[in-house]
């Protein structure tokens, strides 16, 4: 009798272990569960609102830079454009210097890029506050920190434009448009930020009857952007 006592306490014991054990797995995942759906709710929305928000200011900043550092050196209207005439002084044509444009374009795009990536190594910074999910509390508390990693794409075109500035005169201005793509990737979320940047980088005063070819058409854009 002593002996099926015993082992009923045992048995009764080892129940009560493998219950506690259920139990606290059983909490474990719980935890596990609130934690992930509040990660998922709330902190991923806010992390991928505050860097939408951050590329974007980074890409401007990094466009308007990249072409402010390219165009240091002073660029004229007739370092971008030839235009030949007949002896009578009628424009015949009009053509776009490729080793100045490819330049210009090349030296925007790298430097869009390498400031990009320098300025994005700087970690999201977010009030512990905003984590509630109350707007009230956003600016409030310290500041927690996350680094992310943007990988940017940065394109550069070119763009012409044609205006009447008087009789028989024309004002021709050319725009560099610097695009910008910029993707951070995020736990289960890709967030890609698009931003674009345009400059007129030079204008000039055509005297003479513009042939129809470039005036009415996207010539001379295509010549700018579609050089070798």
């Amino acid at each position: 009798m002593k002996n099926k006592k015993a082992q009923s306490v045992i048995c009764t014991v080892n129940i009560g272990k493998k219950r506690n054990i259920v139990a606290f797995f059983a909490c474990v995942f719980i935890i596990f569960a609130f934690f992930a759906s509040y990660f998922h709710l709330v902190v991923t929305p806010l992390l991928v609102r505050t860097s939408e928000a951050q590329m974007k200011i980074l890409a401007n900043k990094s466009m308007d830079y990249a072409i402010t550092e390219a165009m240091s050196s002073f660029v004229t209207y007739d370092d971008i454009i030839k235009i030949n005439r007949a002896e009578s002084g009628e424009i015949l044509a009009m053509s776009a210097n490729s080793v100045k444009v490819n330049n210009i374009s090349r030296m925007v795009t790298q430097i869009a890029l390498s400031k990009l990536v320098e300025l994005g190594k700087d970690p999201l910074e977010i009030n512990l506050g905003a984590f509630t999910g109350i707007n009230a509390l956003s600016g409030v508390g310290p500041k927690v920190k996350f680094d992310v990693f943007p990988y940017p794409d940065i394109t550069c075109r070119f763009l012409s434009k044609f205006n009447q500035a008087g009789i028989n005169q024309t004002l021709h201005k050319i725009y560099i448009i610097v695009n910008a793509i910029v993707r951070v990737v995020f736990p289960g979320k890709t967030v890609e930020v698009s931003s674009m940047s345009d400059v007129l980088i030079c204008e000039g005063v055509i005297i003479g009857e513009i042939p129809e070819t470039y005036l009415n058409s996207n010539t001379l854009t295509e010549m700018l952007n579609l050089v070798p």
